[in-house]
């Protein structure tokens, strides 16, 4: 427990210093979002009045002041696009970037640490080269483009698969409980809407996760590597073990740490938004929200987005200190 109220604590400062960057950014983007607002036509009257309302019109400090005061009421300030508290429209995107990321990073687990783990056991064999030409495609392959060439095959040729959105327009949104389409259309016993939004889900989720998957393989294959030649797996293998206990209690268990990292890296990774896919797929969730504020020169939601995908990153990466101690009991803390 110590050490848990240790790391909430430094979290502070560092969201301090997010803040800090993100208000300094941008404040040097060479734009002026008062004129975007006010329009094309506006006076420099009406241009000087919405300076005012937003306190654009104070200094710098002044002005990180006030934003730093929001925060700490809970308040992330009002969008000049949405004309909507940044909350507002972050309780409304947010669901869908979350689902997207869980379903995404459940997949990478699933795929990849089987694949890392065969790769290793098989090694030199042709599975494992099967295995590493895969994964390096994976890497290789940009997002934009491995979605626009999913979409081309499953939805244009083989229309199989729907080509974006969350839902077909023949289905309403389930009752909102969760904002996850799939959990709630399961709470409300929805099974139409619970299997158009997990068909919507498969194309922006593959392609989301490949790049992670594959660095997870690589990753699991490279730690299962080094474990396996060290002395106590061949003391345990002289014992006369099945080779799948040697495998799954000896070399897994103590390959766990750099999994555990590299899952909790790419968690928050996912968890930020994938602007690319999110755009490609029209999937409304935190990417595309950034993309419209950066466009529109939106100021508080791209400081509140920022500082969202800070906390996720902190949050994963205490989740995986957390599961250390589990995966090796001499890391375990008082």
């Amino acid at each position: 427990m110590r050490y848990l109220a240790s790391r909430l604590i430094w979290m502070l400062p560092v969201m301090l210093g997010i803040t800090i960057i993100t208000f300094v950014v941008t404040q040097v983007i060479p734009a002026d979002p008062v004129a975007f607002v006010a329009g094309q036509r506006a006076s420099p009257e009406q241009i000087e009045q919405v300076r005012r309302y937003y306190g654009l019109d104070k200094s710098l400090p002044l002005q990180y002041l006030a934003y730093l005061n929001r925060l700490a009421h809970g308040e992330l300030g009002e969008s000049m696009l949405s004309r909507r508290p940044v909350a507002v429209d972050l309780a409304a995107y947010l669901p869908a970037t979350v689902e997207l990321a869980l379903v995404s990073i459940l997949l990478v687990v699933l795929l990849g640490l089987p694949l890392g783990i065969l790769s290793a056991v098989r090694q030199n064999t042709w599975l494992d080269h099967s295995s590493r030409v895969v994964t390096m495609l994976g890497v290789s392959m940009p997002a934009f483009w491995l979605g626009l060439l999913f979409q081309l095959v499953f939805y244009h040729f083989l229309k199989i698969l729907p080509m974006s959105g969350r839902l077909a327009d023949t289905f309403q949104a389930p009752p909102h409980m969760t904002g996850l389409y799939t959990v709630d259309a399961l709470l409300a016993e929805q099974w139409a809407v619970f299997w158009d939004a997990l068909k919507h889900l498969i194309l922006p989720s593959v392609t989301l996760c490949t790049a992670s998957l594959a660095v997870l393989s690589r990753q699991v294959r490279s730690a299962m590597l080094e474990v396996m030649r060290q002395q106590y797996v061949t003391t345990a293998r002289a014992k006369g073990l099945t080779e799948r206990f040697v495998i799954m209690r000896h070399a897994l268990r103590n390959a766990m740490i750099p999994i555990i990292t590299i899952v909790a890296l790419q968690t928050g990774a996912l968890l930020s938004g994938e602007v690319l896919v999110e755009t490609i797929f029209s999937w409304p969730g935190i990417g595309l929200y950034a993309l419209r504020s950066v466009l529109a020169v939106d100021y508080h939601p791209i400081m509140s987005i920022a500082l969202v995908i800070a906390v996720a990153y902190m949050l994963t990466s205490l989740l995986a200190d957390l599961l250390y101690s589990l995966a090796d009991p001499r890391l375990r803390r008082s």
